[in-house]
């Protein structure tokens, strides 16, 4: 399973096990920072990987996401279940 993103912060996730890449649109794109991993394990002991991921689009915005296996519909890969969102100062 890989994940790359582009210009216009789209995230696209391949695995091994699907026939299609899944793709996310992460939103606008970026004030001199993108999207980054923080976190990449099997949070819900599936045995297929979850992971945490900073959506942000501006260098003052924090926005935390964390994408689970287990609740990712026929199709999907992972599934977007939890997010906040923190501003600077």
């Amino acid at each position: 399973m890989g994940a790359i993103y582009d210009r216009n912060t789209v995230l696209t996730i391949f695995s091994r096990s699907e026939q299609k890449p899944q793709k996310f649109d992460l939103g606008g794109c970026c004030d001199m920072i993108g999207p980054s991993l923080i976190w990449a394990g099997d949070l819900d002991r599936d045995g297929k990987l979850d992971f945490l991921l900073d959506a942000t689009t501006h260098y003052n915005v924090s926005e935390p996401t964390l994408f689970l296996s287990s609740p990712a519909q026929a199709g999907e890969i992972v599934r977007p279940v939890a997010t906040i969102h923190f501003v600077g100062c």
